[in-house]
């Protein structure tokens, strides 16, 4: 063996294998703000690069039902859920799950000055949660009132999304409990929970409208100062788990991903690794059932709410 090709053995003896780079391709879901949404992500991954640089990732931005179409069909490997949608698609046996559990994105305190005191608290926090908000010339004042004026058809209910477990999913459940019952040609989806607060200052003299909203939704000093948020004991009790991240079910890095992401930290949210996550989404698949809306079909919009969806 000549001394030039010893040389190359015992090189790559000593050095082993080069370990191929590690492309990860992620799905988000684009709601409200998403273009900071988006930066911001890149970022964090961008500094989990920066600790591992075997392993890059490539970010692609759609709709709750667009983001699980590619996790079903494997055109992604990880995925940013919303809670919904992650309960919607759940199952205690990981064999036929559509994806697997990795942390959960928890929240920074709260700094809507429609959030209540628990969730201005310092810390980051594992779960948020719902209020429900009116016009601060609103008759409404408790959650009795509100319930005599959907009885008398003068209420109107501002939904964000059929798969938003605060701005839709909870507060059904919340308002069901409470003995309000919510016909479909009261309710309205506006796609934003910005444009929710907006809408409640909007309405014609003879609706009483009602909105619900995450508790840290975005709302301009000026608007903000025109709305208010009434005491719902059903809704104000339900703590809502956070955003979760998932991997694709075979995904062969998953371990590898996990720990990168488990107790990472960013400007503005913690990932964590929660033990009790299947106790906290069954409660969330449960009001999806009673909602009706466990199913994860097409998404289906009238002109009114495609013209929402862009506004």
């Amino acid at each position: 063996m000549s001394r030039l090709l010893l040389l190359f053995v015992v090189v790559g003896l000593v050095a082993g294998p080069a370990r191929a780079e590690i492309s990860v391709r992620v799905g988000i879901v684009a709601y409200e703000d998403f273009e900071s949404e988006l930066a911001h992500y890149e970022r964090f991954f961008g500094g989990l690069t920066a600790k591992d640089s075997e392993v890059s990732f490539q970010l692609a931005v759609g709709s709750y039902g667009e983001v699980l179409h590619w996790v079903e069909r494997q055109l992604v490997d990880l995925a940013i859920l919303t809670p919904g949608v992650f309960a919607s698609v759940m199952s205690e046996d990981p064999g036929s799950a559509t994806c697997q559990y990795l942390a959960s994105v928890e929240l920074p305190p709260a700094a809507s000055p429609l959030a209540p005191e628990i969730r201005r608290d310092a810390g980051f926090h594992d779960s948020y949660r719902s209020v429900c908000v009116v016009a601060n010339d609103s008759p409404v004042q408790s959650v009795k009132e509100l319930r005599r004026m959907a009885e008398s058809g003068v209420a109107r209910f501002l939904f964000v999304h059929p798969k938003s477990l605060s701005g839709h999913i909870a507060p059904l459940h919340a308002l069901r409990q409470a003995g309000v019952e919510v016909s479909a040609d009261a309710s309205q989806f506006t796609y934003s929970h910005t444009q929710s607060l907006r809408l409640l200052t909007q309405q014609p003299p003879e609706v009483e409208a009602v909105a619900f909203v995450w508790d840290d939704a975005d709302a301009e000093p000026q608007l903000a100062s025109q709305l208010r948020r009434i005491e719902f004991p059903h809704l104000d009790e339900l703590r809502l788990p956070r955003n979760v991240v998932v991997a694709r079910n075979g995904f062969e890095h998953e371990d590898r991903i996990r720990q990168l992401i488990d107790g990472a930290e960013s400007s503005r949210y913690r990932f964590t690794r929660l033990s009790d996550w299947v106790k906290r989404f069954e409660a969330v698949r449960s009001w999806l059932v009673e909602a009706d809306a466990l199913e994860t079909g097409p998404e289906s919009l009238s002109l009114e709410e495609v013209a929402q969806s862009l506004l």
